[in-house]
């Protein structure tokens, strides 16, 4: 359910502004775009921040994944990947097809866009990049992470936090201590943050398509599955929200662009998500509509972006394009994302035998 839900704040914060731009700003109400767009963004993307449906989608990836992975009984590496691989990588795929499909068709449509969906034009390096995920390693290929379907940089980027997961948790973690660890993984983000501070042109990079930049706010997601580690959140929950405000008014202000103060800022942020989704993973979660969405929510984010700037410059209106990117989505969850876990589970199942 949880991540179904955050595919859905992150696509309805999408369309509204994609609406604006391609069917001018009459086609969404006033108060929406304003809250959705000049306001949200003021408040938690002043200084170029990642989105923060985003973090929370990775913070959670990390809850998740760790929540299943290697925390105790034997070690299946192997297991691990085949399951990662055939639950993520088909999808993945289809999407970056998917995106580039739509983009062209967009391009038919609005001849003199010189940019849809984050895109001027594609070619074969990009393609490439994009496929095995490079780009989220290399910061000079950042002009291929988009291919006409932007929001997959959170999939790529993911793919690699997967790769990454047993070579920090089994290769140092287990070896050295969990305190080597995380020293190891901070001590990423501030090289990051350093980076940043000297090479701006790096941000967007590192906010929206960078491992480094993600690692961070991927690991506090896995730490949220131990309970001492969320009680101690608990205990502190005020102050990290007070931490949080305090900080937020100097940026929105336009006051403090600071890298450390800005990415510290996202620090508690996901910190605070990390609280919420334990909490939410505790409680009790029925059958419903929007349980029924977090099955589908992975390939709901995958697709909705081409899908959606391609209908609204058909002149759909904005609340049918939600409605055709949540049956895309579930089309996606069926057809592809259910059929590549059965894959998986079939040749583990083979495995075993």
């Amino acid at each position: 359910m949880l991540r179904g839900l955050f595919a859905f704040w992150v696509v309805w914060i999408h369309v509204l502004p994609w609406a604006a731009q391609y069917q001018g700003p009459d086609a969404v109400p006033a108060g929406f775009l304003f809250v959705f767009e000049t306001l949200l963004n003021r408040i938690f993307q002043k200084a170029g921040e990642t989105h923060p449906g985003v973090l929370g989608f990775i913070v959670l990836s990390g809850y998740c994944i760790h929540r299943a992975g290697f925390r105790e009984g034997s070690i299946d590496v192997r297991a691990y990947a085949i399951r990662r691989f055939f639950r993520i990588y088909p999808v993945y795929l289809a999407a970056i097809a998917f995106g580039m499909i739509a983009w062209t068709y967009a391009r038919s449509i609005a001849p003199a866009s010189t940019e849809i969906g984050g895109t001027a034009s594609i070619d074969p390096l990009c393609v490439a990049a994009r496929v095995t995920g490079i780009v989220t390693l290399v910061p000079s290929l950042h002009r291929c992470a988009f291919l006409g379907n932007a929001p997959l940089n959170t999939v790529m980027t993911e793919i690699w936090l997967y790769i990454a997961y047993p070579v920090l948790l089994l290769g140092i973690g287990r070896r050295l201590g969990d305190r080597v660890m995380w020293a190891v993984i901070c001590g990423i983000w501030l090289l990051g943050v350093a980076t940043i501070t000297a090479f701006p042109g790096l941000l967007h990079w590192w906010s929206t398509a960078s491992l480094p930049g993600f690692l961070l706010y991927w690991w506090i997601g896995a730490a949220a599955i131990d309970p001492r580690f969320v009680a101690f959140l608990r205990r502190h929950q005020w102050a990290l929200i007070l931490i949080w405000l305090a900080w937020t008014v100097p940026i929105f202000a336009g006051w403090v662009t600071t890298p450390f103060v800005v990415e510290g800022r996202k620090v508690i942020l996901a910190l605070l998500l990390a609280l919420v989704i334990a909490k939410l993973d505790a409680a009790r979660q029925s059958d419903n509509p929007i349980a029924m969405l977090g099955l589908s929510g992975y390939s709901l984010y995958a697709f909705h972006a081409p899908l959606a700037y391609t209908l609204l410059l058909l002149g759909l209106p904005w609340p049918l394009v939600i409605v055709a990117a949540i049956l895309a989505g579930a089309f996606g969850y069926l057809a592809i994302e259910k059929r590549g876990i059965a894959i998986g589970a079939e040749i583990l199942r083979r495995r075993r035998n």
